[in-house]
């Protein structure tokens, strides 16, 4: 039996998971146990991979959420709108941690950096570096 094969054969295809609206990004977690969903109502969901279940759902963003991404040490999850905001969550609890205003456009792009230390946000021109407390480190705009 091949490595796929014996893998396929250890999960159960018989759990749904139903989200809100149409996914519009998704990311692991670092130990590889669940997983983040966004949808284009804004809302954020967490589903344990081995048991199905949801482990919690918010409404995240006011007019759809964009990107989702677990930061890589697993301490939290950063989501992006298209309502300006990026919004950091607790992974188990989906309390929300750090609200970062970063403009009146659609947050097009989130990303963490290796070491989880920094997420850049991009909206339109404009990037942004912060930490993960909120506070913004380098601004770029044209």
């Amino acid at each position: 039996m091949s490595g796929l094969a014996q893998q396929s054969a250890m999960y159960s295809t018989s759990q749904q998971w139903n989200v809100g609206d149409c996914v519009t990004d998704m990311s692991w977690s670092p130990d590889s146990g669940k997983v983040v969903v966004s949808d284009a109502a804004g809302m954020l969901s967490v589903f344990d991979v081995q048991t199905g279940q949801m482990v919690w759902s918010v409404i995240a963003h006011d007019s759809g959420a964009s990107q989702v991404e677990w930061r890589p040490n697993g301490g939290a999850i950063a989501s992006s709108g298209q309502d300006g905001v990026v919004k950091l969550w607790h992974p188990e609890s989906g309390e929300t941690l750090v609200f970062l205003a970063v403009g009146d456009r659609w947050v097009d792009h989130i990303a963490w950096s290796p070491d989880g230390n920094k997420l850049a946000t991009s909206s339109g021109k404009t990037l942004v570096v912060w930490d993960p407390q909120g506070n913004e480190i380098l601004r770029y705009e044209d």
